[in-house]
């Protein structure tokens, strides 16, 4: 999928099932940004840490996380990269 067609909806949604899955329904330690503003994927990297990658001084892939991790899950994020 391109980067440009994942809409904020989606987004959301992807956020909004990791945390069911990951609490069921109880209360995070640390609450997830609030993407109910996020209409487009621009919106949603603005809130995302850029983690693009280089490789021999190039950029090999263009990515970005939101970390979503707690005390219990403390490396758990969202992944978008585009090669």
């Amino acid at each position: 999928m391109n980067l440009r067609d994942i809409t904020g909806a989606m987004l959301r949604e992807a956020v909004a099932i990791y945390m069911e899955e990951a609490f069921g329904g109880h209360p995070p330690r640390r609450r997830p940004p609030d993407l109910r503003a996020v209409r487009s994927i621009e919106g949603g990297i603005a809130l995302m840490d850029d983690e693009g990658r280089l490789q021999g001084g190039a950029l090999k892939a263009r990515r970005w996380v939101l970390r979503l991790g707690n005390s219990r899950y403390p490396n758990m994020k969202l992944v978008l990269e585009e090669y």
